[in-house]
């Protein structure tokens, strides 16, 4: 039997308590929310550690994933002349610099057996400290079956472009695109919508310690536990589990963006201010509702610090040193520490969902300046954690995807990318079916460069699109499966349709 539990509006609640505008930033996730009762499932299933990555801004999954047959290298190249030739200066160019020089032949794309491979940054031969380390790379993984490519992977339906004169043209904006990859549905109610993790942590009555949010580039969390569980928290925006710190980027809810180091610090004045509200006759269990979310948010952040901060991982693992961009060092370091503290240890052992958000993928003119260091640097993660993960015999436990709001067009005016829509991305783990080959989904087709869809949006006559065929909540839903969850009950109205097995 479900219990619906309502919490009141932002505008309630800032009517309410008569908060500052500081405070009333803090609001955006007030929201109704369900919650269900259904027994945790033991830790005996295929996979018990789920890491989403999400790439902020549109990562080019075509750069990530060329064409390997030479035909289809060469159409492509026809469609993306400057971006897939060799690096060069050229002031005519908006930006200074044009052309990748990293997929300008189709020898330089790694061979896994299909007409389409891997970017040659995705090899630990590309990486000397990943080779003195003995840490593999995305393509060692692929080889060793323990990777898939995610083709063609976009959402089906979304809402249309405003004033699109031709053609399905698809919902580009990078915000509102955002929210069906993390809500997991196409029709979206930003007032009410929890991210699909949140549903799944309230159906599975998972505790606060079993979600973790870390990076930037993504969205407050809503999370509220089941009846006659713990005090209600609020998932919070980690930008490092080394502090605790409020970081919502949803300008929508906001009218501004938060993160700056005064924007944290008033927001944490925000949560004193509201803990120091007294309670009264008519909104004493409102209120003291809330406290105690707060102040389990606060007590959850001071836990961090002490009790998951301060574990060691191997050396292996990059450091700041290694200069690579937005923190991806200290985010994958963090989730090693996460799954030390509360899987590792025997006396905390259970389920996990972890959420990295990296920001900075809108690459339109800058992908020869931003892609190289993120490439090496998540690259150089994945190997560190699959390494720490099979160490200590969990690997095969653990599912890693790369999931971005929406890929790159086909067609590349001067050196630039423009939004697209279906993308190529990653699936990663040690339980993946091997036998089923290294590709989840259709690999594109000579159609799908020489006859993309045209966006149909007059702001951007020249972009087009690569056609989405492998609908994310296919994955979603084959995940929740295998952690043992009731994924019919998560996503709503949705039944894969895929025959192929991603799980052994």
């Amino acid at each position: 039997m479900c219990k619906y539990h309502k919490i009141v509006t932002r505008r309630d609640f800032v009517k309410l308590l008569g908060l500052s505008a500081a405070g009333a930033s803090l609001l955006p996730f007030l929201r109704p929310t369900v919650a269900f009762a259904q027994a945790a499932p033991p830790l005996n299933g295929p996979v018990d550690i789920y890491i989403r990555v999400y790439f902020s801004g549109g990562v080019d999954g075509l750069t990530m994933v060329p064409p390997k047959n030479a035909t289809l290298h060469a159409a492509l190249k026809s469609r993306r002349p400057v971006i897939m030739g060799p690096v060069m200066n050229n002031a005519s160019v908006p930006g200074g610099s044009a052309g990748s020089g990293l997929i300008e032949s189709a020898s330089q794309v790694l061979d896994i057996g299909q007409t389409w491979g891997l970017h040659p940054y995705w090899s630990a031969a590309s990486n000397a400290v990943m080779t003195q380390n003995q840490l593999p790379g995305i393509y060692e993984l692929m080889n060793q079956g323990q990777a898939k490519i995610l083709s063609k992977i976009g959402f089906p339906e979304l809402p249309s472009v405003s004033g699109a004169s031709a053609g399905p043209a698809h919902d580009l904006n990078h915000v509102t695109a955002t929210d069906p990859w993390n809500v997991g549905k196409t029709q979206i109610d930003p007032s009410s919508d929890l991210f699909w993790e949140t549903r799944l942590m309230q159906q599975a009555q998972m505790q606060w310690n079993q979600f973790w949010v870390l990076g930037v580039g993504g969205q407050s969390i809503p999370a509220r536990p089941y009846p006659g569980g713990p005090s209600p928290t609020i998932t919070r925006f980690l930008n490092q589990i080394s502090r605790f710190e409020v970081n919502d980027y949803d300008v929508r809810a906001n009218g501004q963006s938060l993160g700056g180091s005064a924007e944290v610090s008033a927001a944490q004045d925000a949560i004193q201010q509201i803990l120091a509200l007294p309670d009264d006759a008519n909104t004493a269990t409102t209120k003291r509702e809330y406290k105690r979310g707060m102040r389990a948010a606060l007590d959850t952040g001071n836990l961090i610090h002490q009790n998951v901060a301060a574990l060691s991982v191997p050396s292996y693992f990059p450091g700041n040193e290694m200069n690579y961009p937005y923190g991806i060092d200290e985010n994958f370091r963090d989730v090693a520490r996460i799954i030390q503290y509360y899987y590792l240890n025997p006396t905390q052992r259970r389920k996990l969902l972890l959420f990295i958000g990296l920001p900075n993928f809108d690459t339109h003119l800058n992908q020869a300046s931003v892609l190289p260091g993120y490439l090496k640097g998540i690259n150089h993660c994945v190997g560190a954690l699959q390494r720490y993960l099979t160490a200590n015999g969990v690997w095969n436990k653990t599912v890693i995807q790369f999931v971005s709001e929406f890929g790159r067009g086909v067609v590349s005016p001067l050196d630039g990318t423009p939004h697209g829509w279906g993308s190529m991305h990653f699936l990663l783990g040690g339980g993946l079916n091997a036998a089923s080959g290294p590709v989840f989904g259709e690999l594109p087709t000579l159609s799908d460069i020489t006859n993309p869809i045209p966006v149909g949006d007059p702001s951007n006559p020249e972009s087009t699109l690569l056609r989405a065929t492998l609908d994310p909540r296919e994955v979603y839903f084959r995940v929740v499966e295998a952690m043992g969850f009731n994924a019919a009950s998560v996503f709503a109205g949705y039944q894969p349709t895929s025959t192929q097995s991603l799980f052994s």
